[in-house]
């Protein structure tokens, strides 16, 4: 479980792939992976989340970087 934070992963001083988290498009997770409160952004070139199986409350993304893959690549329930 992930409560808070802002994860900014500075793509535009630093424009390498840079994915915020991916758990390797992992299934099945016994345990559904949540996250409360969480802001991802300045992502470059890469995706912002590449997850399976999690529950989203209170999700923003920031900033979003022009050459950037997908915005999210999730196979999730997202509330808001």
């Amino acid at each position: 479980k992930i409560q808070g934070g802002i994860w900014n992963m500075n793509g535009v001083l630093y424009p390498y792939n840079n994915t915020a988290m991916c758990l390797g498009h992992a299934q099945e997770i016994e345990e559904k992976v949540s996250e409360i409160y969480t802001i991802i952004k300045n992502i470059n070139n890469s995706y912002y989340v590449g997850i399976n199986t999690s529950l989203f409350d209170e999700y923003e993304q920031e900033n979003i970087l022009e050459n950037t893959k997908e915005i999210s690549e999730i196979e999730s329930i997202i509330e808001n």
